[in-house]
């Protein structure tokens, strides 16, 4: 019968097999039993004896996992008495020899021999005729054919045995395109061998992972760990090459699937798979319902990048290179390590890749550098998105803590430019660095018109990462907390969409409250707080949101308990600023004081608590205490964790002129305009400090920026020394509106009182 033989060179990261193949059923052979056995001998070497054989990474796993998926019944249900199995030390040449051997005896007509080998492959002699030696754990360095090793040739007879004297049907997966210093690499031994394997048979299928001189890139993008071949294979074979709908999988989809798929994933280095044979000829039968649900959870996944390796490729390269560039090469691969990507200057990732992209000797790693610096440029991003989606309790904290992601759009602009414009990740890219850009806008400010402006400012950047990044829960989301002061109809709309997207995600429903507590809905508001924490326990905002609720009714007791349910879930700075602040409200200075610090100390960029505690040293005359804090204050509002606003108003309350007016020309220049709210803080303080004329100018500042709370205006006692001033009633003339009780205000005042 003909012989049906797939080598597959370089697969790794076949784990996948196992995940996906519930869609393949594996074609039946043409003659013989149908229903024939199947044997199966696998090995994976990653841990080598001899030290001088470079070890790999995943060859081991990826054998074992091949080796479930063989007992799984996608792979035909083996067991122990049809599946050999060696890994690393038990992989010695007579162990496999023997397990080669006995399925001589094992095998009849129309039985299927699976053979896999992950390990490396190498010559021994500089005779291109030489077929190369597949290296078993106890190899020779020295002399392969000492023993240790299977030759390419005696693999050829075991193969061409089975399948024409005892008429099996053999598929044979090889994964021996490992790079590494080996007695074969001054001619590329490993490449040798694979050239040779590619040749050396006549009958079968190929697909080879990549070109004779190229080596397979695999990284934690794929599968968590596995090759970027190997996952693009199984997928192909799963049905995602069936371009034509026919339910079938042929050697020329599989192919045309890897060549658009493998290539631009691990751009920009260079891996083209290719494949050799009958294109015509069918893989596999695809089940059409698994295919549509594996192409809609593929079309949901977030867009991975990581770094890549290629199996020791570097050694041979750096063997070749200076001692000077050998040392910055490793210099380069430490930064990384260290996360010290655009800084120190001189010493960063960055800064050694430029004079090394344009080395010479290093050119078959320029293209490794490249994608692994972008990588790394990347990863912090990716993982932000991951935490919030999984509603990580500590990304959720570092979010209040301010400025921690101010780097974050410097470093996807560069990985951006590495990628370069023609790569499949180049519009998310930069699609994330606009959404990193909006948010970096907003401050957490006090205020609540700067943060409706910092909001409105944000919209047109999330926009424009939600048309080149694409859907995503985290931007709708975003999107519809920045709508929320503009247009609450559309906000509603994109937390439905993300909640659609990502049901699991709980920072929709708790945003959705917090729409609802802007247009006064108690009922509405609390429902989806209580939601957001029924999807998520951990999502501690929402308790802190419910204690709120609470706070702003004067419930003091039933906040003080939503608000320690925050801390109980996870502490947070969050929670601790808020049972500060009812502390302070109810006078309870001590307690306001020891909560906030305790705040500082979980989380000591979260400038709330600070805030806090300034008032609670305002409230109990602590100056000292004051003065020591607004220092930290101000180093924080530098780094872009807090408002110079709030550090101005400290030194104001310190009578200290000098450090205000510094603090406010920052916080002017930084934020500009600022809130009405900051000018008419500034007018009260110089109210209660009798400077009327002061008072004054910051009153129609605040005025002029449109403060309009009429019921601060009209009762607040703090402005008694100015109320019979002729300007203080020309300015009331002015701006009328700004004084004029309405309807509304009613509902919230004592009007007999006011008349009075």
């Amino acid at each position: 019968m003909k012989t049906f033989l797939l080598s597959f060179f370089c697969l790794t990261g076949i784990s996948l097999f196992g995940q996906n193949s519930k869609g393949v059923t594996p074609l039946t052979a043409t003659t013989g039993n149908a229903d024939g056995n199947t044997w199966a001998v696998v090995v994976g070497i990653s841990d080598y004896q001899h030290p001088d054989i470079p070890d790999l990474r995943f060859a081991d796993k990826d054998a074992e996992a091949f080796a479930i998926f063989l007992r799984s019944p996608a792979g035909g249900g083996l067991d122990d008495d049809h599946l050999s199995l060696f890994c690393n030390e038990q992989a010695t040449g007579a162990n496999v020899a023997m397990a080669l051997s006995a399925l001589f005896d094992e095998a009849q007509e129309g039985d299927k021999v699976v053979i896999y080998f992950s390990g490396h492959g190498d010559v021994e002699t500089k005779r291109l005729s030489q077929p190369g030696y597949l290296l078993c754990w106890d190899s020779n360095p020295k002399v392969y054919f000492a023993g240790g090793t299977i030759k390419v040739n005696d693999l050829q007879e075991v193969v061409s045995t089975l399948a024409v004297q005892n008429k099996a049907r053999v598929l044979l997966i090889t994964d021996a395109c490992h790079a590494g210093t080996l007695a074969g690499s001054d001619i590329g031994g490993s490449q040798v061998t694979a050239k040779n394997m590619s040749t050396q048979f006549a009958n079968e299928l190929k697909i080879l992972s990549c070109q004779p001189n190229e080596f397979s890139i695999e990284g934690e993008q794929w599968g968590g760990g596995r090759g970027a071949f190997s996952y693009n294979l199984v997928d192909a074979l799963f049905g995602l090459a069936d371009n034509n709908n026919d339910l079938f999988v042929t050697l020329q989809e599989v192919g045309r699937y890897l060549e658009d798929h493998v290539t631009a994933q691990v751009a920009p280095a260079t891996q083209v798979p290719m494949v050799v044979g009958n294109r015509l000829e069918k893989l596999a039968h695809v089940d059409g319902k698994l295919v549509e649900a594996l192409r809609s959870g593929k079309s949901s996944q977030v867009q991975m990048f990581s770094p890549v390796e290629t199996r020791g490729l570097e050694d041979e390269v750096l063997a070749a290179a200076s001692p000077e560039v050998r040392e910055r090469y490793l210099a380069f691969k430490t930064a990384l390590a260290k996360g010290d990507l655009m800084s120190p200057v001189g010493a960063s990732a960055n800064d050694l890749y430029i004079p090394l992209s344009k080395e010479p000797t290093l050119k078959p790693l320029h293209g490794l550098m490249r994608r692994n610096l972008a990588a790394a440029l990347l990863n912090e991003s990716q993982q932000v998105i991951n935490n919030l989606l999984q509603n990580d309790p500590a990304e959720l904290a570092k979010i209040f803590g301010r400025g921690l992601y101010q780097h974050i759009p410097g470093y996807l602009e560069r990985a951006a430019d590495l990628l370069g414009n023609g790569h499949f990740m180049y519009n998310g890219t930069k699609g994330m660095q606009y959404l990193f850009e909006a948010y970096n806008l907003l401050t957490n400010s006090p205020y609540p018109e700067l943060v409706a402006l910092q909001k409105k400012e944000a919209i047109p950047l999330v926009i424009k990462a939600l048309e080149l990044a694409g859907e995503g829960a985290v931007i709708y989301d975003f999107l519809g907390e920045l709508y929320t002061p503009v247009n609450t109809k559309s906000a509603v709309a994109f937390f439905n969409k993300s909640t659609a997207l990502s049901p699991s995600y709980a920072s929709p429903y708790n945003n959705m409250g917090m729409l609802y507590a802007q247009v006064r809905n108690p009922f509405l508001k609390v429902k989806f707080y209580k939601k957001a924490i029924k999807t998520d326990p951990r999502y501690f905002p929402a308790y802190d949101n419910i204690g709120s609720v609470y706070r702003h009714r004067g419930n003091y007791k039933k906040a003080e308990n939503w608000y320690r349910k925050s801390v109980d879930v996870f502490p947070n700075a969050l929670a601790y600023s808020n049972l500060g602040l009812i502390y302070y409200e109810q006078a309870r200075y001590a307690e306001a004081a020891a909560m906030c610090l305790k705040g500082i100390e979980t989380q000591n960029t979260y400038f709330r608590s600070y805030v806090v505690l300034a008032n609670v040293y305002k409230a109990s005359q602590q100056d000292a205490k004051l003065s020591d804090l607004l220092a930290k204050m101000e180093t924080l509002a530098q780094a872009r964790h807090g408002d110079y606003s709030e550090v101005a108003l400290g030194y104001l309350h310190l009578h200290n002129e000098s450090a205000f007016r510094s603090n406010y020309s920052k916080a002017n220049a930084r934020y500009e305009p600022l809130a009405p709210d900051f000018f008419y803080t500034v007018c009260r303080n110089y109210a209660l400090q009798d400077d009327k004329q002061q008072a004054l100018v910051w009153l129609e500042l605040a005025l002029s920026r449109g403060f309009h709370n009429r019921k601060k205006l009209r009762k607040d006692k703090a402005l008694n020394s100015i109320r019979k001033e002729a300007r203080f009633h020309e300015l009331k003339r002015e701006y009328r509106k700004n004084f004029k009780l309405t309807c509304k205000d009613c509902l919230w005042l004592d009007i007999k009182k006011e008349k009075s």
